[in-house]
């Protein structure tokens, strides 16, 4: 099996035109990719369910045995009701309560929000959040180098740390605009509201 990250690696250092490697090491490109990585999650979580049986005290707790969520943003509860049904919850300490009568013991579904993952054998990015992930990794490492370059005599001039600190701010622009582009436009409910939204065009007058 291929190794992703080294895949990932590779067209990062080649996109940067360090074919020979004389400018950034494997761990520097690394740091880069992680760095994009973690502002791609921030952006364009991995968003999944996970349907749990709660304890007969109505609660669950967030372990990593269980789905290891970033953020639980909802909790479907009864089940497979249409529309569905959202239930109150509280978090505190790792531990999920469900804040409703009559749900000891019962199934839940979890809508949660996670960190992405790049390994040597598996990842949870598409195709396109890869491209995108590539240009931010380039954006990253191009600022790793501007910093280097302060104070350090180097054979691209005087200026060559203002260059880098330009490219990697270009990129850095472009890979921003690319995951706002990649959100797209988000509603915050998970179900129809139970009453018309009112017109914002028309006056109903007093």
């Amino acid at each position: 099996m291929a190794d992703l990250l080294a895949a990932i690696r590779t067209r990062v250092r080649l996109n940067l035109g360090d074919d020979a490697s004389a400018i950034w090491s494997d761990a520097q490109l690394d740091r880069a990719i992680a760095g994009a990585l973690d502002e791609l999650g921030r952006v364009l979580p991995r968003e999944r369910t996970a349907a749990v049986t709660l304890s007969a005290t109505k609660t669950y707790a967030l372990t990593t045995e269980s789905p290891d969520p970033t953020r639980v943003v909802a909790v479907e509860w009864p089940t497979g009701e249409d529309p569905i049904s959202l239930a109150s919850y509280s978090i505190f300490a790792g531990v999920l309560t469900l804040l409703e009568d009559g749900a000891e013991s019962d199934g839940v579904t979890l809508y949660i929000e996670q960190e992405h993952t790049l390994d040597g054998s598996s990842t949870t990015l598409s195709e396109q959040q890869e491209e995108v992930l590539v240009m931010g990794a380039m954006g990253y490492a191009l600022r790793q180098q501007a910093v280097k370059a302060i104070n350090v005599l180097t054979t691209g001039g005087a200026n060559v740390d203002r260059d880098y600190r330009s490219l990697a701010n270009d990129l850095l622009r472009e890979f921003r605009e690319a995951l706002r582009l990649l959100r797209g436009v988000r509603r915050s409910k998970l179900y129809a509201p139970a009453e018309p939204v009112p017109s914002q065009s028309t006056d109903p007058g007093p």
